[in-house]
């Protein structure tokens, strides 16, 4: 008789424990409860936040708001389900109802997980911004791991296989920094979404690389990547601060995102049309179209490019000191006809000048009152040339205008 009861003890806190662990599946109360502390944190501190960081916030807290109601709901068609048949596992509604909402709530969830990727969230506090990184990422873990142990549950799960299952779980690689500082924040931009997405993967490049953020790609390309939408190498070449070196790097990347974004929304590309890049081409001595007399003789009377042709030659693979020497010139001279095209953003910085020069040459601007080649020479001495120092100055001045 101690037997039977004993067994039917076991199989009473086994059916609890199914019941409550069905329960918890589908209670989404902690994360709807982050979240809503996050907003809470925002709206505080609202003054230190860009301003559209409130509506993404509110629009985040919609998906997960509805996703609490629809578990609750669920909870309580499941207690009416279980007053007539109290073990889960036998309550056909309940096991063919379980079936037929998981589904429904994973793609719930997913677009709450999209949401949290694409955050838009900024504030130039690094203290306020710490804050809703630790919160968002956190958030982020919670979701990931209750779409990890919703797909494929079922009500007659092997309770002890379910926990070794949670024990597997490994979080996808999820990264966000809403610190943007003055020089990051940006308004009425086209696709903010696609910005910060942008953005974050800047980011991690930057410390993948060890390089500074400017490096990767400034405020000013990651503009133009919102605004122009490129969708191929070529398209993403005609970026300012993108050249042949940075497209090969970790150019796919930057398509790979802005692709994905332009097919869940509907976009194509903005580019220019290409007959514009042609006559940018022009411009820095490449082949011309064959002009109407009048046009050939204006021509005849100006002066020769000689600024294009230093770019042509370099860009035909020749080195700084072998262009000097065909061409007669010293070497600082064609330094300044290439600087010119790097002010222009014709020829990105990292195809002249190393990364750690250019951080040296960055840093070393920040310490003198008066800019100049001579001053920052003498302050670095060695350590870079003074055809460092122009090539830096002058994609500074391209990052600036």
């Amino acid at each position: 008789a101690s037997a039977e009861v004993l067994k039917s003890e076991l199989r009473e806190a086994t059916q609890a424990a199914r019941t409550e662990l069905l329960m918890d599946v589908f209670d989404f109360r902690k994360e709807s409860d982050m979240l809503a502390a996050l907003l809470v944190f925002v709206k505080k501190h609202e003054s230190s936040f860009r301003e559209d960081s409130l509506p993404w916030l509110e629009r985040g807290s919609q998906l997960i708001a509805s996703l609490r109601e629809t578990g609750l709901k669920f909870h309580d068609w499941i207690r009416m389900q279980l007053d007539a048949e109290p073990d889960v596992v036998n309550n056909i509604q309940v096991v063919e109802r379980v079936k037929r909402a998981s589904p429904h709530f994973l793609c719930e969830m997913q677009k709450a997980i999209a949401h949290l990727q694409s955050c838009t969230i900024s504030t130039d506090n690094k203290n306020y911004a710490r804050e809703v990184n630790d919160r968002i990422k956190e958030l982020f873990g919670a979701l990931a791991i209750h779409q990890f142990l919703i797909s494929g549950f079922s009500v007659d799960v092997d309770l002890e296989l379910w926990q070794q299952k949670k024990r597997t779980f490994q979080q996808p690689s999820f990264s966000v920094n809403v610190f943007g500082g003055s020089v990051e924040t940006r308004k009425n931009l086209p696709h903010p979404g696609l910005y910060w997405q942008l953005k974050q993967l800047r980011d991690a490049i930057s410390a993948r690389k060890e390089q500074p953020l400017y490096l990767v790609a400034s405020s000013k390309t990651l503009e133009e990547l919102v605004n122009y939408l490129p969708q191929d190498e070529q398209e993403l070449e005609r970026i300012s601060g993108f050249g042949k070196v940075k497209v090969g790097s970790y150019g796919g990347e930057f398509l790979e995102i802005i692709r994905s974004y332009c097919q869940e929304n509907g976009l194509s590309s903005n580019m220019p049309p290409q007959k514009e890049a042609k006559r940018k081409k022009e411009r820095v001595g490449e082949a011309k179209p064959e002009r109407r007399s009048s046009e050939k003789k204006d021509a005849a009377d100006k002066k020769p490019d000689t600024k294009g042709e230093s770019y042509r030659m370099f860009r035909e693979g020749m080195k700084i000191s072998e262009i000097a020497s065909a061409r007669g010139f010293v070497l600082s001279t064609i330094e300044g006809h290439l600087a010119h095209y790097v002010q222009q953003g014709e020829i990105d910085i990292d195809e002249l000048v190393p990364a750690d020069k250019v951080s040296l040459v960055s840093e070393a601007i920040g310490k003198i009152e008066t800019v100049s080649l001579g001053g920052l020479k003498g302050l670095l001495g060695e350590a870079v040339s003074f055809g460092d120092i122009r090539f830096v100055l002058a994609w500074r001045n391209s990052l600036e205008s």
